[in-house]
């Protein structure tokens, strides 16, 4: 999962943000363009940290709403229940 992740990142900021990267050829290039690839992919993966932190508290502070749901749909099929029982 991890080796897929880092993979889809690289392609993103690839596309995305292609500052740093360096030219074919350019040997002399290269330790700066993965010094940049690597500070592209630690700011992503706190921005990704970050998302995944916030969607956590949102899905928290829905679940009430969720159990309140369900405990509704539970009265009514009880009291059906017991309507059409009789």
């Amino acid at each position: 999962m991890a080796i897929k992740l880092f993979a889809y990142m690289t392609i993103g900021i690839a596309l995305f943000a292609p500052w740093g990267i360096a030219a074919a050829g350019d040997w002399s290039a290269l330790p700066l363009a993965v010094a940049a690839l690597l500070a592209k992919l630690a700011f992503a993966g706190a921005g990704l940290a970050l998302i995944e932190t916030l969607l956590a508290k949102l899905r928290l502070f829905l679940a009430p709403e969720f159990l309140s749901t369900a405990f509704l749909l539970a009265v009514l099929g009880m009291l059906t229940h017991f309507l059409v029982q009789g």
